[in-house]
């Protein structure tokens, strides 16, 4: 049987976990702020031969995107997506960008003959 044992940084001693004593545990929201502090509405995904790319504000550590309409191709490495390559996504796919290069490096272009849609609402 093995003793679960809790240590403050920088003390010697600690306490064991057990009952009356839990293990500490600190939540960590999924985004850095609770409400978006900036969004981009009614972006239009088309066929634009260098794809299309986010105007991302300063600050912005995430954004969450939701695609509207019609499926897209998309990379966030800053390659160009066609109309067979890069990750897919439907319309009402929502999909999250995890840091600002990824934000800033994100090129989409729609799948079909149809332009797509996107809201994206961005976190600091």
């Amino acid at each position: 049987m093995a003793e679960l044992w809790v240590h403050n940084e920088g003390e010697q001693s600690g306490s064991p976990v057990r009952r009356g004593h839990p293990l500490p545990v600190e939540i960590e929201s999924r985004y850095p702020s609770p409400t978006p502090f900036a969004s981009q509405t009614g972006l239009t995904v088309d066929n634009t031969a260098t794809g299309v790319a986010l105007t991302v504000p300063a600050g912005a550590q995430k954004a969450l995107v939701q695609v509207y309409t019609a499926p897209i191709r998309f990379w966030v490495s800053g390659r160009i997506p066609t109309t067979s390559t890069g990750f897919r996504y439907d319309a009402l796919g929502m999909f999250e960008l995890e840091s600002p290069q990824e934000m800033k490096q994100f090129r989409a272009i729609r799948e079909t003959s149809i332009s797509a849609t996107l809201e994206v609402e961005y976190y600091g």
